[in-house]
């Protein structure tokens, strides 16, 4: 998870997050993850401006207990036709840190490819890791 989501979350941080996303727009960007009507991540996008206007910068997140059951490649698969479907992007893209196979094989199981390896791009927590970038085209899915 990106630094930029305070840690500890707190309900004040969550609270917070949820305000931003009804302010979102229509159709929005942000949406739950669930299963079983209980909440179990998030998946959203950014979309890019100026002369990368026509891409968006996908993420996703899970409850530990959800790892591995197959909840976040069902998910991203939705959420790319979605974004696709909406709002037309010419290329998603994802970034996974190198220390996290498991997201990278989600991404390449909904059709990205890796692009690329910024090499000693992240630190977090005290360690240093790569940052892989992965890619899929409109028009490859």
């Amino acid at each position: 998870m990106t630094d930029t989501f305070p840690h500890p979350y707190l309900l004040d941080d969550a609270k917070e997050f949820l305000v931003k996303c009804l302010d979102q727009g229509d159709p929005p960007f942000n949406l739950a993850i669930s299963v079983d009507s209980e909440l179990v991540g998030g998946i959203g996008g950014h979309p890019g401006a100026a002369e990368q206007r026509e891409n968006i910068n996908i993420g996703y997140w899970l409850t530990p207990d959800a790892w591995g059951k197959g909840i976040a490649t069902d998910a991203t698969r939705r959420y790319v036709s979605y974004l696709l479907d909406t709002f037309r992007p010419r290329r998603l893209y994802a970034t996974v840190f190198g220390w996290n196979p498991g997201s990278a094989r989600v991404l390449e199981k909904c059709g990205f490819q890796l692009e690329g390896r910024l090499r000693q791009a992240i630190v977090k927590e005290g360690r240093v890791t790569d940052l892989l970038l992965y890619g899929l085209l409109r028009d490859e899915h």
